[in-house]
């Protein structure tokens, strides 16, 4: 059995809601928003993975992005085969 994992903090700098102006050769000038993102995040990451037996391992993870403006989740799951 592994157990593995991280803490850590992701910070932004600039604006937080990005755009691009464009054109079209002979257009119109036209903008494009990105996505808003928070400023500071905390990012967690955690796992654990089981060898079930010499040549397999089945893994599970978390990972999560955390801020006062938004939260976002994610599980894993794989099994590995080694030959």
């Amino acid at each position: 059995m592994n157990f593995h994992g991280g803490l850590g903090w992701q910070h932004a700098f600039g604006p937080l809601n990005p755009s691009v102006q464009n054109s079209f050769a002979g257009g119109a000038d036209f903008t494009v928003w990105g996505a808003p993102i928070a400023r500071d995040v905390l990012t967690v990451d955690a796992g654990l993975d089981i060898d079930l037996a010499e040549n397999t391992t089945f893994g599970v993870a978390y990972g999560g992005y955390l801020s006062g403006e938004s939260a976002l989740h994610d599980l894993k799951a794989n099994l590995t085969f080694r030959f």
